[in-house]
């Protein structure tokens, strides 16, 4: 093995002095493993209204299209960067602010720069200078943006061997604290989250369940577009819910 090699391995493997690193080191490892496309179903749950069925269309990095169920309700909100478009039963509003970083942890790390998701997060509260050693579920995990104890801060909790998310802490509304946890992930090449769970203050308010993942499939090139509602041709037509 060359010293070159034995370098990298060392860098690697060496403890994280920053969030910055654990970032890099995210997008290294996946970069190029990951999806650019995906669609999938997604169930929605809460504690105290009925359950929804969401179809959602993802372009890796910075670009989401929910259509709530109903699809013929023509409910959709798309995402694009940092701003949000509403279409209200086919009528479109907007923009407005929404960063999106869960987004952004989740799948665009792995397909933009290092920088951009580093500014990204310093933007939405994350100190990036703090990064300490942390067990979550018996896996061993880094915690970047907040010390021991601390539940409030924004941080993310990323599994050391995987380099994927774990749990995320951010702010919420009227000062909340919001905490989203992946409790499972896909078998197979590209593990991506098939049960995630949100709670505010402690306390659960929704449970997300993924299904018919399609990794890179070719999208509508308009499905994005925030002008005029359309259904995406990946929705059957007889997607009622």
């Amino acid at each position: 093995m060359s010293l070159a090699v034995l370098l990298l391995l060392q860098v690697a493997t060496a403890e994280p002095r920053s969030g910055h690193d654990v970032i890099a080191r995210m997008h290294d490892r996946w970069q190029g493993k990951w999806f650019r496309t995906l669609t999938f179903v997604q169930r929605t749950t809460f504690p105290d209204r009925p359950a929804e069925t969401w179809h959602e269309t993802i372009h890796n990095p910075g670009r989401l299209r929910i259509d709530f169920g109903p699809v013929d309700s023509m409910n959709t909100a798309i995402i694009r960067n940092d701003s949000v478009y509403q279409f209200k039963r086919g009528k479109p509003s907007g923009p407005h602010p929404y960063p999106n970083t869960l987004g952004v942890v989740l799948s665009d790390v792995y397909a933009q720069p290092v920088a951009t998701t580093v500014k990204q997060l310093e933007a939405a509260g994350f100190n990036l200078a703090k990064v300490r050693e942390d067990t979550l579920r018996g896996q061993r995990v880094w915690v970047i943006g907040a010390a021991a104890r601390d539940s409030t801060s924004p941080q993310l909790w990323i599994d050391r061997e995987q380099l994927l998310l774990l749990r995320l802490h951010e702010a919420g509304p009227a000062g909340a604290v919001m905490v989203g946890d992946v409790l499972r992930r896909a078998p197979g090449r590209i593990p991506v989250e098939t049960e995630m769970r949100f709670r505010e203050n402690g306390k659960e308010v929704q449970r997300e369940e993924y299904t018919q993942l399609t990794f890179d499939p070719k999208l509508d090139p308009w499905v994005f577009d925030a002008g005029e509602w359309k259904r995406p041709s990946w929705i059957p037509t007889d997607a009622t819910e």
